[in-house]
């Protein structure tokens, strides 16, 4: 399991208190986790993006870091996923 941590952008109204919605959700993961399983990203994507706050998982290996940027998606019982629907095929 990643770690998960909220990203605020500095803001002058920002209370430690009471931070309002991030800016978007951070997994954590290195090259030897791997990136979280698929069903971890669904319900990441899923539960997230209904409170209009976007995921990225952010890969770290030694000083560099790479951050992907998470769309919600869905699986078919295959395993399949659906096609993002501003893609074409």
């Amino acid at each position: 399991d990643g770690i998960r941590d909220y990203v605020y952008k500095p803001k002058k109204s920002f209370k430690k208190s009471e931070p309002g919605t991030p800016d978007f959700c951070v997994a954590v993961s290195s090259p030897v986790d791997k990136v979280p399983p698929l069903t971890e990203l669904q319900s990441l994507t899923t539960n997230y993006s209904k409170l209009g706050i976007p995921v990225k998982v952010a890969i770290f290996e030694g000083q560099n870091v790479s951050f992907l940027s998470i769309e919600p998606f869905q699986m078919h019982s295959a395993g399949l996923l659906n096609q993002h629907p501003n893609e074409g095929v």
